[in-house]
């Protein structure tokens, strides 16, 4: 996460300029039409006054209104102090519609980099995310980020108002506007001790609201065994400990808040009260000038409490800014790379030639040598963490060798783009988790030109046409978060069914019929038998069943190739 100190307002409002140039004018024209409205009640009240004598300033404000056409009488002075009134609000009201629009447009900008930076950088990056850190920034940092923007836009508002009226109170009475100005900054100093508080707390939100999601969602994820072995209470207590650590920080930063209010009135009372003995222990302020100066003074004594107020805000909810932004930028800079060749089309095959992969130092495949004609259905077993998920990753495009090369049709694998080359594929990883959606949602996974005939074509040849008729609503049953309503074997004829149903050139089976009897296991093998020549077929398994219906079987031990053999049998 980005330092908070380093975070400054300039960097909120900076981070979208057009939507803050575009306050900046509203505001700035907000403001000069009130700072015109105060101005010209100037000659008013000198009209008024008993004893009244204009002044320099009330001189140059009739003037002014001279060249314009209007006549410095009553009447018009006073239509024009309301006018100006009136143009003030409706540019404030347009400036902070504007920033109204921009929360929600900011925190969809947001989520949309996000989830682009995340969904485009390389799988290694990506699996080494926790998925309570995406989960988090795509729900409450987004949130906060976006308020953050909000609170940095008031803060810049009440700001540009506030040097309006530091402006026309010097015009007004030079020593009283600059005792003034002076007075406001010297009663802000001590607030911004509050300010560091809530901005230190709301570091420590984010923080501890990101563990606690995190945590929460890795819970969720192995709810079962957790629960099947009693084990939850002990992760109760954990999660209890972060609750409890937020709740601190969110108090830390409640009382900051609440502080900065208590001591804003007094010190801005006594401030108000030092300016007025000021003016009344010269004596030679008249009572038009007073009368002006005392409304503008307190116009700034309002803007200094807004800004500090909102900038105060800005600072809590900065850190879930930088986070989001630091989550962002981790994964732009870890964008997958890749060539922009056309896919091929595996119309001769995929050979592994010499390659290598290691993982955290640790060497994973060694020199490993393999060559699968296209249409061919390749069997590859052996021990767990031998590297058969990593070859798979490799024909994936998922990872790149660390040395050697794949190859499609003699294309080398890195030169190709690998979205387009994905998209020729069908993959069945290990763990076959579903969306919370319905049947047909998780097979076709929206993909635009496949529908519900498709979707029943793949189903029976996964061998899941009878489970299918089996549900209440068919291809519209919903299969639960991560298709817990669906038994372990259901999910699966449920995967391999989303590999199937794009028809792929490639289709990659990492332990696919895992959670298969032998028998179902037999007839996925058949299914697949059935398919050779149509498609090129690489599995890991450890069934036997796929294996003898396989043309090739490789064993994989130790990062090795180290055997070769064709299937005993290979059923009809």
């Amino acid at each position: 996460m980005a330092a908070p100190d380093h975070f400054t307002l300039r960097r909120v409002l900076r981070a979208h300029p057009r939507r803050t140039a575009g306050v900046t004018v509203l505001m700035t024209l907000a403001g000069a039409a009130e700072g015109i409205g105060f101005l010209t009640l100037l000659p008013v009240l000198e009209s008024v006054a008993p004893g009244g004598h204009p002044t320099r300033v009330g001189r140059a404000v009739t003037a002014a209104l001279g060249l314009i056409g209007v006549r410095p009488s009553l009447g018009a002075l006073f239509a024009l102090v309301a006018l100006a009134l009136f143009a003030k609000a409706a540019f404030r009201w347009a400036a902070m519609a504007q920033v109204g629009s921009s929360v929600a447009a900011v925190a969809a900008e947001l989520r949309l980099r996000l989830l682009r930076a995340l969904l485009s950088a390389r799988w290694s990056h990506f699996a080494g995310q926790p998925l309570g850190r995406a989960a988090g920034g795509l729900s409450r940092d987004a949130f906060w980020a976006a308020f953050a923007y909000r609170d940095a836009c008031a803060a810049l508002a009440a700001a540009i108002q506030l040097v309006v009226y530091a402006v026309a109170g010097v015009l007004v009475s030079g020593r009283l506007g600059v005792l003034a100005l002076a007075a406001g900054l010297a009663a802000s100093a001590p607030l911004g001790l509050w300010v560091r508080v809530s901005r230190d707390a709301g570091t420590l939100q984010t923080r501890h609201s990101l563990a606690l999601t995190t945590r929460v969602v890795d819970v969720l994820q192995a709810i079962k065994p957790i629960r099947a072995m009693g084990r939850e209470g002990a992760y109760l207590e954990g999660l209890a400990a972060e609750t409890e650590a937020l709740r601190e920080a969110e108090r830390r930063h409640v009382r900051a808040t609440e502080a900065l209010r208590a001591l804003q009135e007094p010190l801005l009372a006594v401030l108000v009260l030092g300016v007025l003995f000021a003016a009344l222990a010269w004596g030679r302020v008249d009572l038009p000038t007073l009368l002006v100066q005392a409304v503008l003074f307190q116009r700034m004594v309002g803007r200094f409490h807004v800004v500090q107020s909102e900038y105060q805000a800005m600072a809590a909810a900065s850190s879930a800014y930088a986070s989001l932004e630091a989550q962002i930028e981790e994964a732009e800079r870890d964008r997958e790379s890749g060539g922009g060749a056309p896919a091929p089309a595996l119309v001769e095959g995929i050979e592994l030639d010499r390659v290598c992969f290691r993982h955290r130092g640790r060497p994973v495949l060694e020199e490993v040598a393999l060559a699968v004609p296209a249409g061919a259905f390749v069997a590859i077993v052996g021990p767990s963490g031998a590297g058969k998920t990593t070859l798979m990753d490799l024909l994936a495009g998922l990872r790149e060798p660390d040395s050697g090369e794949v190859r499609v049709d003699g294309v080398p694998l890195a030169t190709v783009d690998p979205a387009a080359w994905r998209r020729r594929l069908g993959y069945v990883p290990q763990e076959s988790i579903l969306l919370h959606e319905t049947v047909l949602d998780n097979v076709i996974l929206r993909e635009p030109g496949l529908g519900a005939r498709d979707a029943a074509r793949a189903l029976a040849q996964a061998g899941a046409g009878e489970l299918i008729a089996s549900l209440p609503d068919g291809l519209e049953t919903l299969v639960g978060e991560r298709g817990l309503r669906l038994s372990g074997g259901e999910r699966r004829r449920l995967a391999l069914a989303r590999a199937l149903v794009g028809q792929p050139r490639l289709l990659l089976l990492d332990e696919a019929t895992a959670e298969l009897d032998p028998v179902s296991a037999a007839e996925v093998g058949r299914t697949l038998r059935t398919l050779r020549g149509r498609l090129t077929i690489v599995a890991v398994t450890h069934h036997s069943e796929i294996a003898a219906a396989a043309d090739a079987v490789y064993t994989l031990a130790d990062g090795r190739l180290t055997t070769q053999r064709l299937p005993e049998a290979v059923p009809t």
